[in-house]
């Protein structure tokens, strides 16, 4: 069968989106790659062994640096795509990538990351504090998104098969687009991380890691630490957030925000940590998997992608509100109780997300579901 994997956009390899794409282009080494939008610089280029075919998109002005303002072209974008020689079609999908259109004689399979937050339940999390989103503008901007809203529906109709990214997923699924989804969790890339836990030395520090952006909530962390003087607060990540949150955080000494840190950073950093806080209602939260395969513990809010991550009190501790109280209530219980979490139980529960697993799972998932198709088909 000839394969085609269709992917949003292309911009860089640090999200989970694109870590799930490179192992579904494993599993089908010899599947053709399309792309809205593809401005990956050499090295992330060579994660996927391929060009990927682009839309019209790529050759618009400033599409490298403002291709979230052509989200409005998008679906155009997407449906515009030939994939007409395919037999099967695998959408890995958090904006429309699932929107392609496939004639009754294809089989589209979407990976659902997400259906589109800012599009649907976080709408007012994302745009409420832009001038944008008031006044004569945000009519506007809410008629378009709403219309944004059907187009999504309306697409989710061409799709044969749902796989959702986690449990939360799967629900939302259904509830926006009324389909059953199965999941399929994301892998982490075990070989990364430390294989001798006993080895690495710990250092006494809380982490957060992630984009700082409002809907991630890295300042009630950081407003929860202004009272945990004693305690320190590293912060790596960047966004539109950064600066505000710098200029907050230099009052403070116990809060450092180390931005952007490469990837060999990154997890020399997480894996000295004392525990990976993750405040934010995410859809699935691969850097909680991340900390777990460093051995490290995880506070986490207890909703979204978390609830199918962090086994309570065995690998991390959960806090009901993304509340200042909450949180710190977490984080007094953890610290009464730090010596209860064994490293090789967080490491054990990380295997369970391996890039093997995941390959098995998904590629079965895939060859089953054509296998079914083409058996209404005939």
């Amino acid at each position: 069968m000839k394969v085609a994997v269709v992917h949003d956009w292309l911009i860089g390899f640090n999200g989970g989106a694109e870590r799930v794409l490179k192992e579904i282009l494993v599993c089908f080494p010899e599947a053709t790659l399309f792309s809205l939008i593809d401005f990956l610089d050499e090295k992330a280029k060579s994660e996927f062994n391929q060009k990927p075919i682009t839309s019209f998109l790529q050759k618009l002005p400033l599409a490298r640096k403002w291709y979230r303002f052509y989200l409005w072209l998008m679906p155009l974008a997407v449906e515009q795509l030939d994939l007409a020689e395919f037999d099967v079609v695998i959408s890995s999908s958090h904006a429309v990538a699932k929107g392609v259109k496939t004639s009754p004689d294809q089989f589209h399979l979407a990976y659902v990351h997400s259906p589109m937050r800012y599009i649907w339940d976080l709408e007012k999390q994302y745009f409420a504090k832009k001038k944008i989103y008031h006044g004569i503008g945000g009519f506007f901007l809410k008629k378009w998104l709403q219309k944004l809203r059907t187009w999504d529906v309306v697409s989710s109709f061409r799709v044969d098969c749902f796989v959702a990214n986690s449990s939360f997923v799967r629900k939302r699924i259904h509830k926006y687009y009324r389909r059953e989804a199965s999941v399929i969790h994301p892998p982490v890339n075990l070989e990364e991380f430390p294989q001798n836990l006993v080895e690495v030395a710990r250092e006494d520090y809380y982490l957060f890691v992630g984009r700082l952006e409002i809907y991630k909530k890295a300042d009630l962390v950081i407003e929860a630490f202004k009272e945990l003087k004693n305690q320190e607060l590293v912060i790596i990540g960047n966004g539109s957030e950064y600066e505000r949150l710098r200029k907050d955080a230099q009052k403070h000494s116990n809060i450092k925000l180390l931005g952007s840190l490469t990837r060999k950073e990154l997890i020399a950093k997480l894996s000295r940590a004392k525990a990976l806080i993750f405040p934010a209602l995410e859809d699935f939260g691969i850097v909680m998997l991340e900390a777990h395969a460093c051995g490290i513990p995880v506070i986490a809010y207890k909703r979204g992608g978390a609830l199918d991550i962090v086994a309570e009190n065995k690998t991390g501790v959960f806090f009901k509100e993304q509340s200042q109280a909450s949180l710190l209530e977490a984080i007094s219980f953890f610290e009464q109780n730090e010596k209860k979490f064994n490293q090789s139980k967080m490491r054990k529960r990380s295997l369970e997300f391996s890039n093997d697993k995941f390959r098995k799972k998904f590629k079965r998932k895939v060859l089953l579901e054509y296998k079914k198709f083409l058996g209404k088909n005939d």
